[in-house]
């Protein structure tokens, strides 16, 4: 075999793995100025020797929601709305699901408490898709087992049959996007939430077992802890 035949066997060997590790190329459906409170999501991780709270997928799960979310002008803001985004978080959880969705482009991972099964409420945490974030996003990416790699790759999500554990650093984020205070109890949707449940978790904000709609986000440090 020549070495030109070799070069292009190489290239057919080696481009697919490649693609598996970096993650599906993405093209984000909503552009950015026009996502909602986009400047908060797209904040430039904390400087080195700012304050990290260690708290817990729990905690979180517990938190109150910002005052005055009634007020479209509150949900909208590209300002904190509460003080707990002004504030950086870390914690350990086990990852359930990762999807890149097509809106934002963004890492979305579904977390639970470590060592709760997949029905235990879960949070999200989200990785942008920009510079300065690759890192965070590589390492979640690693975290996963081929098989995993490529589905994401090929379908854009992925569901975990056993969780991976990580560490994940950043900031909070209230996900007013999805927050609504209306609720028909002749029409619960898909995931027949109480009105508890359905104010606390607003619309479509990931799947039935997110929680609440407090995130970590954006996160732009994540390591796997074995």
């Amino acid at each position: 075999m020549n070495w030109l035949a070799k070069a292009a066997l190489l290239v057919v060997v080696v481009a697919p793995l490649t693609r598996a590790q970096n993650g599906p190329s993405c093209d984000p459906s909503t552009p950015l100025d026009k996502q909602k409170r986009t400047e908060m999501k797209h904040r430039k991780a904390a400087s080195q020797g700012t304050n990290v709270t260690t708290t817990t997928v729990a905690e979180i799960l517990g938190w109150d929601q910002p005052d005055d979310l009634a007020n479209r002008d509150v949900r909208n803001s590209n300002s904190s709305i509460d003080p707990r985004e002004e504030a950086v978080f870390e914690f350990e959880a086990d990852l359930w699901r990762i999807a890149q969705e097509a809106n934002d482009c963004d890492y979305h991972l579904e977390l639970t408490m470590p060592g709760k099964p997949k029905t235990a409420d879960r949070m999200i945490a989200e990785i942008p898709n920009d510079q300065g974030y690759s890192s965070a996003r590589q390492a979640v990416l690693e975290s996963l087992a081929p098989a995993d790699r490529d589905t994401l790759n090929s379908q854009g999500e992925v569901v975990l049959k056993n969780p991976v554990r990580l560490k994940l650093t950043g900031y909070a984020f209230f996900d007013a996007f999805h927050y609504t205070s209306r609720y028909d109890p002749a029409k619960p949707g898909t995931c027949k939430f109480t009105k508890a449940q359905k104010l606390q978790r607003g619309n479509n904000h990931g799947t039935c077992a997110v929680g609440t709609l407090w995130e970590l986000h954006p996160v732009w440090k994540a390591v796997p802890v074995t």
